[in-house]
């Protein structure tokens, strides 16, 4: 049984469903002569959002990597979509996109990782002249202030008018000390700074700011010698972080005898940091612990302290929550303990080196475990989420989450959990089609029947990134689960997905693992999962059932048939696929009426097996539907089949399970009219009366497929076989108590 869960917040589910349906909810219009500049609008004229609402829409396109100028432009209209905080993290607009800024009275601005041809000024350019008085958060991670540094002192004027700025992010930009000192001299109000990966070497110029700075963040900056002297004057701070190896192993270590010396000293001070609430010191190796320790001691208002790639992290007050100065209210990031991991994962989402160090510590921490932690899960998501295209980070993050969901430890889960962890790993599958040891990890999680049963999921995408699998490795136990996951992805796909699947080169590599087993007399879950792919891949979709044809596939069950003559399960499999090629007519009787496989459903329509002879019996009753003339075939040949059919199927009682899974009665229906041959009628409403009672949805699934009028036809005809008449009188019964709302369904 599934864990349970918070259902999530109506808004976000309208937003997703929003976000999700973009194209039948708007439509695109024209809006200058030459027809060239496309714009999104909503086909509801009256539909407008405040702007919590429209923030939040804004936010989940983003996210879903949907925006581009023309969907941008449905936020063209500030009295429709009024936007306060706008979110285009890695959005892919233009500048003459961003022009649709200009109307929106904007607060909050985050135009991180947005495309490299756009500058700083590009962005403040595109801003009215109330967002430039009054934005208050700018986030440009990623985006250089200035296209060219050395128009710095000329353009400086655009920077000047945000008078109210309070939080700037120039992270992983080209900026460097003189250009950090022409912004930061511009910024009256700035209280939050975020110089992290720049190539800034000295932050002499933040005295300009010394006084009302509350947050500095510079993780990676190569110091110069008297950093500890500007950060001692700086006594507002409450957040310092001077981490160093975030997003490198080798970069900007700590080897600086001097910088060693300094940062002990700046720690120890009576005076250091008074007002600190978070420190980072990650990757900080040379910093003592009873240095570490006293400092604790004189900030009890810490609240968190960042220790990642150090030992300081283990040490008992820290790691211990059975230690006497063990703190509760003390975050901390390290790798010592789960919470310190967890914490990691959640505060460097931007930071490869540590989310890779975390999540590969965090795999040796949940092997074996018997109980699972969602929110540790959400934290291996976000870290996945953020650094799709690093390999070390999808690597250690898969073999993690399997860990965590393998067998019956998904049944701990909710769906909604597990639905977020298989799309994560269908898009790490994607992205790293050749890593065999990052494919493997991945179908160890989606090899899994709770989640391959329960949990939603785009299961075309499965089954193609599963054959590819296939193609690309030769690995037995690889080989195995990515059959299975195809056989049972394949169940829910719809035909025309099927038909994509089931090309020339896929059913041949499937056949050619039966034949290699055939040949090694060897039946396994590999080869048991490739007949019920094959089986899957070929229902009610007439081209693959050729296609199987094609490539020798009657032939290579024939000699399944003969090599393992007693597997009543591949018995089943193989009639099964054969029920599905017999119901194409213009296949069935020139391909399938061959005299060595005729005398394979004789024997086979006996089995004591109740699956095997059902199967059989379908196949026959479709071979035999076509009539006396189309059999090319002995005469006598079809006539005494068509009499084992009917005994066989008289002879029947309704088993209390199915073997058999439905997407639609219409193969069934052409069955229904063979009055010269009663054996095949009887076999199709005995087979809907057998589905029916087992599974109250195939009454109402009979019912849409029209089967009803069919059904009456039948009885009305005083020519019927008796048995087929109470047969199909059982049928109606079950169709005529069917609920209301099942009819209607």
């Amino acid at each position: 049984m599934f864990a349970r869960a918070s259902p999530a917040r109506l808004q976000h589910i309208c937003m997703d469903f929003i976000t999700d349906h973009l194209r039948e909810l708007c439509e695109e219009v024209t809006v200058d002569n030459n027809g060239v500049h496309a714009q999104m609008r909503f086909k509801c004229q009256d539909f407008s959002l405040h702007p919590d609402l429209a923030d939040g829409l804004l936010k989940s396109v983003v996210e879903k990597k949907l925006l581009d100028d023309c969907c941008f432009s449905l936020f063209s209209d500030p009295k429709k979509t009024s936007l306060r905080r706008a979110y285009l993290k890695n959005a892919l607009i233009t500048p003459l996109g961003l022009c649709y800024l200009k109307k929106h009275k904007l607060i909050d601005l985050d135009i991180s990782g947005i495309m490299r041809t756009i500058s700083g000024n590009n962005i403040l350019e595109s801003l009215g002249e109330w967002t430039l008085k009054n934005l208050q958060v700018l986030n440009c991670c990623g985006v250089n202030p200035f296209v060219n540094f050395r128009e710095a002192e000329h353009i400086s004027q655009l920077w000047s008018n945000l008078q109210s700025l309070l939080h700037l992010n120039i992270s992983k930009t080209e900026v460097d000390s003189n250009v950090l000192e022409v912004l930061v001299s511009k910024l009256p109000m700035l209280e939050s700074l975020d110089i992290s990966l720049t190539h800034v070497d000295s932050i002499r110029m933040l005295e300009y700011c010394k006084g009302r700075l509350k947050s500095l963040t510079m993780a990676d900056v190569k110091f110069s010698s008297d950093m500890f002297d500007h950060l001692t004057g700086m006594m507002q701070l409450r957040h310092l972080d001077i981490s160093r190896r975030a997003n490198n192993d080798t970069a900007l270590t700590v080897g600086d005898p001097f910088l060693q010396k300094n940062i002990n000293s700046f720690l120890n001070m009576p005076s250091c940091l008074p007002n600190i609430t978070s420190l980072d010191l990650s990757g900080w190796d040379c910093v003592e612990e009873e240095v570490l320790r006293t400092f604790l001691q004189n900030h009890p208002d810490l609240n968190f302290i960042g220790l990642m790639l150090t030992n300081l992290c283990q040490a008992d007050y820290l790691a211990d929550e059975e230690c006497s100065e063990f703190r509760s209210d003390l975050k901390i990031t390290g790798d010592a303990t789960q919470p310190q991991l967890c914490e990691a994962l959640i505060r460097y989402n931007g930071r490869a080196n540590y989310s890779h160090k975390a999540l590969f510590s965090l795999f040796n921490f949940t092997q074996g475990i018997d109980e699972v932690h969602p929110s540790v899960l959400k934290a291996i998501f976000g870290a996945l989420r953020n650094f799709p295209s690093h390999l070390g980070i999808q690597m250690a993050g898969s073999a993690t989450m399997f860990n965590m969901a393998r067998g019956t430890l998904a049944n701990q889960l909710h769906v909604s959990i597990l639905a977020e962890l298989v799309h994560l790993t269908l898009a790490a599958m994607r992205t790293f089609p050749y890593s065999q040891q990052l494919q493997k990890n991945c179908l160890l999680i989606l090899y899994n029947d709770t989640v391959l049963r329960d949990v939603k999921f785009d299961r075309f995408l499965t089954a193609q990134l599963s054959l590819q699998c296939l193609h690309t490795f030769d690995d037995s136990p690889m080989r195995t689960m990515a059959v299975f996951i195809l056989s049972e992805a394949a169940l829910k796909i719809n035909s025309e997905d099927i038909e994509t699947l089931a090309s020339q080169s896929n059913i041949r590599k499937l056949l050619q693992i039966v034949k290699e087993k055939i040949e090694a007399k060897q039946v396994d879950y590999a080869l048991k999962f490739t007949l019920s792919a094959l089986w899957n891949l070929t229902d009610e979709c007439p081209s693959s059932c050729s296609i199987f044809l094609e490539e020798q596939g009657l032939e290579i069950f024939l000699q399944m048939l003969e090599a393992f003559p007693d597997e009543d399960n591949l018995q089943t499999k193989v009639l099964g696929l054969m029920n599905n090629v017999a119901e194409v007519k213009e296949l069935r009787t020139a391909r399938l009426v061959k005299e060595e496989f005729i005398h394979h459903l004789c024997r086979l329509l006996k089995s004591n097996k109740i699956e095997v002879g059902y199967f059989a019996a379908g196949v026959v009753a479709h071979i035999v539907s076509d009539g006396t003339v189309a059999w090319p075939l002995q005469l006598d040949l079809r006539r005494d089949l068509v009499c084992q059919l009917y005994d066989t199927v008289n002879n029947w009682q309704l088993p209390d399970s199915t073997v058999v899974a439905y997407r639609s009665f219409r193969p069934f229906f052409p069955l229904l009219g063979c009055t010269d041959t009663p054996a095949a009628q009887l076999w199709a409403v005995w087979a809907m009366l057998y589905v029916c009672t087992i599974h109250d949805r195939y009454c109402p699934l009979l019912l849409s497929d029209g089967g009803l009028p069919l059904l009456k036809a039948l009885l009305s005809d005083p020519s019927t076989d008796i048995k087929v008449r109470e047969t199909a009188a059982q049928v109606l019964e079950l169709l005529e108590n069917c609920e209301p709302s099942q009819q209607a369904a």
